[in-house]
């Protein structure tokens, strides 16, 4: 849990503060991973002021969900499509001679 707060400096402060409580950090942790933590602190103070309010459990079940968005979106980016995976472009149908 220590190892990933320094990068998430606005979760970190809401520990400190008790915002958070070690039982809500201790979840938001566990759900990040190194291809996940960087998307994570990108929207950090947002995630902070939407998971404080809640429970521990309740911030186990938010991170779980969006720990598999995130890791929808990273393999979005990985691959270089700009589309949720699995999706399809239309296409305009070829034009007629």
């Amino acid at each position: 849990m220590a190892t990933r707060l320094p990068t998430l400096p606005a979760t970190r402060a809401a520990w400190v503060e008790g915002t958070l409580s070690a039982g809500q950090v201790k979840a938001i942790a566990a759900n990040l991973s190194q291809a996940t933590v960087e998307l994570f602190a990108e929207h950090e103070a947002d995630l902070v002021a939407v998971l404080a309010p809640l429970g521990a459990g309740d911030v186990v079940m938010a991170m779980r969900q969006w720990r598999a968005l995130a890791g929808r979106a990273s393999s979005v980016t990985r691959d270089g499509r700009g589309g949720a995976p699995g999706a399809t472009t239309t296409r305009p149908p070829p034009s007629s001679p």
